[in-house]
């Protein structure tokens, strides 16, 4: 929603992506570990700051390097635009929100890269997904938008299907290393019962 409000109406709808963005993380940070009121609110307002920055430089990087509104009569203009408003720009997010968590101790050092990678994919997957529908929905572009529906849809559900394989993948890897650390620990501390 952010990247679409950012195409839309510019740069200015920062503050209501982040007022919003803000709200939600209040909503859900009390209930991540053991922090006070003062730290959760001040972790959601920092943590609701990735939204805005993240729209906000999504549209930047299509203004910049495709233009907009983009015709989508290529390929390559879908491309440019599902990259760049996707996966690049969803790095901003990610890396500001799971790095104040792991500051404020909400999540572990050994956590941190499982984190921002489910961060990163559930942000990549909503920016792809929502912001197209936004735009054909929007009345200001709605004309260029039905005429290029067919030609955004398959390279964004390729974008899709590949991020959500290289999710599942990620996630089979980190449930096997969970149990295959849940193992070892038994292990060791059956042996240590039977030491003693």
């Amino acid at each position: 929603m952010a990247l679409a409000a950012a195409l839309l109406w510019g740069y200015r709808v920062w503050f209501g992506v982040w007022l919003g963005s803000f709200a939600a993380n209040l909503w859900t940070v009390p209930n991540v570990g053991s922090a006070s009121l003062s730290v959760s609110t001040v972790l959601a307002a920092v943590i609701g700051s990735g939204a805005p920055l993240q729209g906000v430089f999504g549209a930047y990087l299509i203004f910049r390097f495709a233009g907009f509104p983009l015709a989508f009569n290529r390929e390559r203009d879908v491309v440019i635009f599902i990259l760049l408003g996707g996966p690049l720009s969803c790095l901003v997010n990610a890396t500001i929100s799971v790095t104040c968590m792991w500051m404020a101790d909400a999540i572990s050092a050994h956590d941190f890269w499982f984190s921002w990678f489910i961060w990163w994919v559930g942000d990549a997957i909503g920016v792809m997904v929502l912001t197209p529908v936004v735009l054909s929905l929007s009345v200001r572009r709605a004309v260029i938008w039905k005429l290029r529906r067919s030609s955004l849809s398959l390279p964004l559900c390729l974008f899709l299907f590949l991020i959500l394989c290289l999710y599942v993948f990620v996630s089979h890897k980190e449930q096997q290393r969970i149990e295959d650390e849940f193992k070892l620990k038994a292990e060791l501390i059956a042996s240590q019962i039977k030491g003693t």
